[in-house]
């Protein structure tokens, strides 16, 4: 099965979804550059081809996915379908799996790593006795597998390891450099956008065979990326399609101030 994901020029760009679900993808961009957008375009195909998955959200910006689709939004905020802290998230996870059900893991109002561990740990062992194809996308990758500090070590058991339980893995990141090595080296796919700062350039050398190649990542439009490895027979150029829900990680806006008046602020 192919999920069209976007264009590279006239031509439609489709990966195909199994190489997406059981596999390694990185998805890289700096900030401003449309890594979210891709994601939630991602994520979108995804659903519409009822493929189950679970997107750690750590800014609270996903569950606009809801807004069209069916899917469980594990959270703290008001209006989630489960509480973390409160609900059975193995009994969840195993409803999930076997239904092919979306997750949105949304660690935004908590303490995130424990949590992110913790769920970490039980998805692994789910899968390990389920072995059912299901996605584990984890934004601000830097945050749980850092290069220097302590990592969520089953993050990258699963990195490892997953691939034959069925249980596939997305890292995304604006810094890469940042990122343990050790797991950006076992993505076997890449989704690469713009980025501009020295070290992130170095840190995703391994991926590109000449540092020209490495230098056309500061020369990339915002929306643009390179998609290689295994999502594609060649390295190509394209930008990500249209969203089906609203995107709910765009800067706001400055807006002109209205006139002076006297009086309380209107805030």
């Amino acid at each position: 099965m192919d999920l069209v994901i976007g264009k590279a020029g006239d031509r439609e760009m489709a990966v195909d979804a199994q190489e997406l679900v059981t596999g390694r993808t990185c998805i890289i961009a700096q900030s401003g550059a449309g890594k979210s957008w891709g994601i939630a375009v991602l994520c979108e195909r995804l659903l519409e081809a009822g493929i189950g998955f679970c997107l750690i959200d750590t800014e609270g910006e996903y569950f606009s996915l809801k807004d069209r689709f069916s899917l469980l939004w594990i959270g703290s905020a008001d209006g989630c379908d489960a509480e973390i802290g409160k609900a059975d998230i193995r009994s969840l996870m195993q409803d999930a799996i076997c239904s092919r059900t979306a997750v949105i893991f949304d660690v935004s109002e908590i303490d995130m790593r424990d949590e992110v561990a913790k769920f970490a740990e039980i998805l692994y062992d789910l899968e390990s006795r389920l072995k059912q194809p299901y996605l584990l996308i984890v934004e601000e990758a830097d945050k749980f597998i850092p290069q220097a500090g302590t990592s969520i070590k089953k993050i990258e058991e699963i990195s490892r390891r997953g691939r034959k339980r069925g249980l596939g893995l997305m890292v995304a990141t604006q810094r890469p450099s940042l990122v343990a090595k050790n797991v950006l080296s076992q993505c076997n796919s890449q989704i690469i956008g713009k980025l501009s700062i020295e070290n992130d350039l170095k840190a995703v050398g391994l991926f590109f065979s000449s540092r020209r190649e490495v230098e056309e990542l500061a020369e990339l439009e915002p929306g643009e990326f390179f998609v290689m490895g295994s999502l594609s027979r060649e390295k190509v150029r394209m930008r990500f399609g249209a969203r089906v829900t609203k995107h709910r990680g765009v800067t706001p806006r400055l807006v002109a101030a209205p006139p002076a008046r006297a009086g309380p602020c209107p805030c």
